[in-house]
């Protein structure tokens, strides 16, 4: 009998203690990471199951490519992921290209009036305090 193919990726990467959580958890955020710095060890794992080779690596010319995207939709997708109801992450937040920026160090909440005093925001009785704050 054929296993479903989340069975054999979730029992190949419960075979690494790296990704088992102290209640024998698959840390799906730990997997997450590696793939997207396409961690050595872990494609190395994925690539010591055949079924998991055929359907998230491609042989181009001879070399071996691996696609991280769809196996990223593949660990965060609804099969996977019980609690969720959507292939998406079940999160809300803010993304760039598809990631949420979290998961990323490039973010930058840019404020562009740093050099000057901005007042707003101030009701009627705020509006007669004579009080500016500056940012530095």
């Amino acid at each position: 009998m054929k296993k479903n193919i989340f069975k054999i990726v979730e029992e190949v990467l419960l075979s690494k203690d790296k990704y088992v959580s102290e209640d024998k958890k698959l840390l799906k955020t730990e997997v997450y990471s590696d793939i997207m710095s396409m961690n050595e060890d872990l494609l190395a794992l994925l690539l010591s199951n055949q079924q998991i080779k055929d359907n998230f690596f491609k042989n181009i010319d001879g070399t071996l490519i691996f696609d991280k995207q769809k196996f990223a939709w593949f660990i965060e997708s609804k099969e996977f992921l019980p609690d969720s109801y959507t292939q998406y992450a079940n999160k809300i937040g803010l993304t760039h290209n598809g990631n949420f920026i979290s998961k990323t160090n490039d973010v930058v909440l840019d404020f562009p009036y740093k050099d000057c005093v901005l007042r707003g925001g101030k009701t009627r009785i705020v509006q007669k305090d004579k009080k500016s704050f500056i940012t530095k």
